[in-house]
C-alpha cells in the first residue's frame, strides 16, 4: 500500500486537508487545533509551523466533532516524537545520576587501586604517587 494511502485510512479529518509531505512531516513534529471565535460562529483550525519557521493555517470548519477528531489524529501522528522527547529526558536522567554514581566511587577505587576508564573499573598496573 502506498504511503499517502495508508495516511489517509489512518487519519481521514487530516487527510481531507491535502497537506504536502513537507507539512506531514511538520505536524508529526508539532501542530495543534485553535478555537476561534468569528462573529457568532466558533471555527477550528489546524496550525503548525515548517522547517522555514512560517506558521501554516487550515480550516477544519465549525464542527466541534471533526475538530475534535482531528485532535485525536494529531495526537495519533505526534506519539511517537512525543515518546522519543520523553525517552531523550529519561536517558538524561540516566546519565546523570550514573555521573554521579562515578563521582562517589571514585575515591573508594583510588584507595583499592582501580579507577575508572569510560564504564568499565580497571585495575592500576603501577602504584601512583
Amino acid at each position: 500500500m502506498p504511503k499517502g494511502l495508508a495516511k489517509m485510512k489512518e487519519t481521514p479529518i487530516l487527510a481531507r486537508l491535502n497537506l504536502t509531505s513537507e507539512e506531514w512531516a511538520a505536524i508529526r513534529r508539532q501542530g495543534f487545533v485553535s478555537r476561534e471565535q468569528h462573529r457568532e460562529q466558533t471555527v477550528f483550525k489546524l496550525r503548525f509551523r515548517t522547517q522555514d519557521k512560517r506558521q501554516r493555517v487550515r480550516c477544519l470548519g465549525s464542527d466541534p466533532c471533526v475538530a475534535l477528531a482531528a485532535q485525536e489524529e494529531l495526537a495519533e501522528v505526534q506519539r511517537l516524537r512525543r515518546l522519543d522527547l520523553q525517552m531523550g529526558k529519561f536517558e538524561r536522567q540516566i546519565n546523570y545520576k550514573l555521573r554521579e554514581q562515578k563521582k562517589s566511587f571514585a575515591p573508594q577505587l583510588e584507595q583499592a587501586g582501580y579507577y575508572f576508564h569510560g564504564s568499565a573499573i580497571r585495575k592500576r598496573r603501577f602504584a601512583t604517587k
